[in-house]
C-alpha cells in the first residue's frame, strides 16, 4: 500500500483538512493496525520534530471524528488504535497483564447488541472491550 493512500480522503470525508501531520499520524496507526500506541510511542514513529502536544491534539481530533479509538492500556496510559471501521474488520485485543504484549482476540459481544441498544433510543452505537490475561511466555 502506498504511503498515505486514501488517508487524505478519509480526513476530508469527516470534515477535516488533510494536513501532512494528520496523514502521518493515521499512516503510523495504519502500519500498526493491532498495536495500541501511546502518544509517546506514536511520536517515536513519526517524522523527526513532531511534538507531543501536536500529537495529542491530532489524536483527540481523530478520535472525535471516529478515525481512531482510544483504549485504556494496563499501564494506565492512554493508547490509540486505528478505528476498527477503517481496519475493515471488527476485532478486540487481549493484553498480557505481565508484559503488556497485545494480540488480536477474534471474539465480540452478542451480535444483536446493536439492535437492543437502538431500541433504547441510541444510534451510531459502538463499544470498546478490554480483555486481559497472562500470555504463554509468562503463564
Amino acid at each position: 500500500m502506498r504511503a498515505n493512500e486514501g488517508i487524505g480522503a478519509l480526513l476530508r470525508d469527516v470534515g477535516l483538512r488533510a494536513t501532512r501531520q494528520r496523514q502521518d499520524v493515521l499512516q503510523v496507526l495504519r502500519d500498526n493496525p493491532n498495536t495500541p500506541l501511546s502518544v509517546d510511542e506514536l511520536v517515536d514513529e513519526l517524522p523527526r520534530g513532531f511534538d507531543r502536544v501536536t500529537a495529542y491534539r491530532i489524536v483527540n481530533t481523530l478520535a472525535e471524528k471516529g478515525l481512531v479509538e482510544k483504549v485504556n492500556h494496563l499501564s494506565n496510559n492512554l493508547k490509540v488504535l486505528l478505528s476498527p471501521s477503517l481496519n475493515k474488520r471488527h476485532e478486540h485485543l487481549i493484553t498480557c497483564r505481565i508484559c503488556g504484549t497485545s494480540s488480536t482476540a477474534k471474539v465480540c459481544v452478542e451480535p444483536k447488541w446493536q439492535d437492543k441498544l437502538s431500541r433504547l433510543g441510541f444510534s451510531n452505537v459502538s463499544h470498546n472491550l478490554s480483555f486481559t490475561g497472562v500470555c504463554e511466555k509468562h503463564g
